[in-house]
């Protein structure tokens, strides 16, 4: 129903022929996707510019040479 989150049990989302999870497609507009997403811990583009990198950096115990390395494919 719309509006309510319905679980899937693993099995329902397995590819018998190749025992691997199918490739579903997420509605990026639907209230279920927007609220997981703000709920999310993630790295944006916003966060590799100065100040911000800086305080990252920090929290990591890494230098923001070396936090850029290893993060920033991600976004």
């Amino acid at each position: 129903a719309e509006g309510k989150l319905k679980p899937i049990p693993l099995r329902k989302i397995i590819d018998p022929s190749t025992q691997r999870t199918r490739v579903r497609y997420v509605n990026i507009n639907a209230d279920p996707y927007i609220v997981g997403r703000q709920y999310m811990i993630r790295l944006e583009e916003e966060d590799f510019n100065p100040p911000a990198i800086t305080r990252m950096a920090k929290i990591a115990k890494m230098t923001a040479a070396e936090f850029r390395d290893r993060f920033e494919y991600l976004v």
